[in-house]
């Protein structure tokens, strides 16, 4: 029998000594927390805690109040009293929070759920779409994000405004999706922006985001007072032009968009740019 090469069977060694092991099977439930900006008592929340219950320990803690266009906005700086457990079909659903979706998140990293290690959280359903540079503005994404500031990767569901209530397919969605990172494995500092719309669905793309989805079609300042207190209001439209290969434009082809986010938001270019500057004090 001929010798094989000893180049090769270096090669073979080398390669069985880097193959790590299998990785034991999980012996326990993941533990996802899950919120929004809408407001515990949105319909969109309790279908998104009923579809990932079969995933594992679902903990609920969210907004007392709609909290839409929050961000990432917080007040649990100045304190957050009157956390209380809201019921629904006689058990506790969740926890509501007199604050913002940030906030909730930090209700129930630090409070709540205090000494447990989560696997996720999940932020959604989100009634209106959050896809392209709607993401800035979102409390449903900044949510995602306050987990991820966390070490606990984040996802964030929101659905097209006229898809109403309906949140049965949108549900089923998002459990796929979850299940899919849960067994994969996110980074820890880590989020999504995941929109679905309104139609028939082509399929699921991931893709950075890009592009206003909904433009400023003009402000309607009628009956505004003159004191500021009733304001005024922007009108929107949804647009026509997406920057290509970005999310807006999946999203009105018809795509589920997932795009990946990180927290690194220096701008490496300026950095160096402007370093070369020399800068000095006055």
């Amino acid at each position: 029998m001929q010798k094989a090469p000893w180049f090769f069977l270096a090669a073979l060694l080398s390669a069985c000594a880097l193959t790590p092991p299998a990785a034991a099977p999980r012996t326990e439930p993941y533990r996802i927390l899950v919120t929004n900006d809408d407001g515990i008592e949105s319909p969109g929340i309790a279908a998104l805690a009923a579809a990932l219950k079969p995933l594992g320990e679902v903990t609920v803690v969210a907004p007392a109040k709609n909290q839409s266009g929050a961000s990432h906005s917080i007040t649990i700086l100045s304190g957050i009293g009157g956390i209380v457990p809201v019921m629904r079909d006689g058990a506790v659903f969740g926890h509501a929070v007199p604050g913002t979706p940030a906030d909730s998140v930090l209700a129930g990293l630090y409070w709540l759920k205090k000494g447990t290690k989560l696997d996720l959280v999940v932020s959604g359903i989100n009634y209106g779409t959050n896809v392209g540079n709607g993401a800035y503005y979102s409390g449903t994404v900044g949510a995602a994000m306050e987990g991820a500031l966390a070490g606990i990767p984040g996802i964030a569901f929101s659905q097209d405004a006229r898809l109403k209530e309906d949140y049965a397919r949108s549900a089923v969605v998002a459990a796929h999706i979850v299940k899919a990172a849960l067994a994969r494995g996110l980074p820890p500092r880590s989020y999504w922006n995941v929109n679905i719309p309104a139609g028939e669905l082509k399929g699921i793309r991931v893709l950075p985001v890009g592009g206003d989805y909904y433009i400023l079609d003009r402000i309607d300042t009628a009956g505004a007072a003159t004191d500021g207190t009733t304001g005024i209001k922007p009108k929107l439209k949804i647009g026509t032009e997406f920057p290509a290969g970005s999310d807006s434009e999946a999203y009105a082809q018809g795509y589920v968009t997932i795009a990946p986010l990180q927290l690194d938001i220096a701008d490496r270019a300026q950095i160096k740019a402007v370093g070369g500057w020399n800068l000095q004090l006055p």
